[in-house]
């Protein structure tokens, strides 16, 4: 019971540090002036995929849904723009977690995050997140579009918007967070992986 009391709170302390630097993150993010508010380099992301890793992806999905909480106050989308953000950042850890855990499952997990099953996880969850963001677009881009605008919107300019704009981002931003985080990764976790080790000895 003790050993457990310390997982949770080993946790709870994760989600709030991650949190906490995710939203600082995401403050600091300008919006890119050809895009809608929505369209944003996800980095603040990237608290949330170390979390996953470290924590578990539950623990991933709270930091999402806190900083995109967060980020409602001083948002003008109606908070349209945060719901893609919590959709899209959930797709990525549960896509991300998944296929890394069924490629890496064999794998000694004491020895950190391996190299070969992040890599191929990262590859495969790229384009699935392209994916996600054209049915999340279709879905949404619509009654974003209606509320901003104030009118009826054009099918085609969805499509446009969806194909043009919203799968080569999608592609860039999720090859960026996903491929080149490796290091990112050890760079934050060598520092805390002793007292993860230690947690998960006594469990």
């Amino acid at each position: 019971m003790k050993a457990k009391s310390k997982m949770n709170v080993y946790r709870l302390t994760t989600v709030a540090v991650m949190a906490a630097l995710s939203i600082a993150i995401q403050l600091l993010i300008p919006e890119i002036p050809i895009f809608p508010p929505s369209f944003k380099l996800g980095f603040a992301l990237v608290p949330a995929i170390i979390t996953a890793l470290v924590a578990g992806p539950v623990s991933g999905i709270l930091v999402v849904l806190i900083t995109n909480i967060a980020d409602i106050i001083k948002s003008d989308s109606l908070g349209m723009g945060q719901l893609i953000n919590i959709v899209m950042g959930v797709a990525c850890i549960f896509f991300l977690m998944s296929f890394y855990r069924l490629l890496g499952r064999k794998r000694d997990s004491s020895e950190g995050l391996k190299a070969k099953p992040y890599f191929i996880s990262a590859v495969i969850t790229t384009p699935l997140m392209a994916v996600v963001g054209i049915v999340v677009n279709f879905i949404l881009m619509p009654l974003y579009l209606y509320i901003f605008a104030g009118n009826a919107v054009d099918f085609a300019e969805v499509v446009n918007i969806v194909i043009f704009a919203s799968v080569p981002f999608n592609l860039i931003k999720f090859g960026i967070l996903t491929i080149a985080f490796y290091p990112v990764y050890y760079a934050i976790v060598r520092s805390t992986r002793n007292i993860s080790h230690y947690i998960t000895k006594t469990v």
